[in-house]
């Protein structure tokens, strides 16, 4: 049965154990939007994706700065702007004929993307996963960085 599974969600929310989880059960290929949205920096031209590039290099430090020096929605304005970047290579590897079946997680599966999608293509299903401990989300993404 042929089937693409998107998992999104905040950070810590346990996106990544649980496609790696449900690609052991199911035996499908998984892959994460960071990886996608490295391999599409060096694939695509920047002028064509500025928020894909607006942090690319960004240090624990320059993430802290950019953090700490906007409003929240400047945050999430900017990291809804590269995660649509990003779902355009997500939408890529979903309408290749290359692999009928995988899941895809990440925080650049959001919602409003993913919402038209499913209504049109009857093989994928979406799951949000959502961690409600806003200071362990806090602490990851201070620590690890944008």
């Amino acid at each position: 049965m042929d089937r693409i599974i998107l998992i999104g969600g905040s950070p810590t929310a346990g996106k990544s154990y649980t496609a790696k989880k449900l690609a052991e059960w199911l035996k499908l290929s998984w892959i994460s939007t960071d990886a996608i949205r490295s391999q599409m920096r060096k694939l695509v031209r920047e002028e064509d994706y500025p928020a894909l590039f607006e942090l690319a290099g960004a240090t624990p430090d320059m993430s802290v700065e950019f953090l700490t020096s906007r409003t929240a929605e400047e945050v999430v304005k900017q990291q809804t702007g590269e995660s649509e970047d990003v779902w355009k290579g997500v939408n890529a590897l979903i309408e290749t004929d290359d692999i009928d079946s995988f899941i895809i997680e990440g925080i650049a599966i959001l919602p409003h993307l993913v919402s038209d999608l499913i209504k049109t293509n009857k093989k994928i299903k979406a799951v949000f996963l959502v961690d409600e401990d806003e200071e362990r989300v806090r602490k990851t993404i201070f620590t690890r960085g944008l």
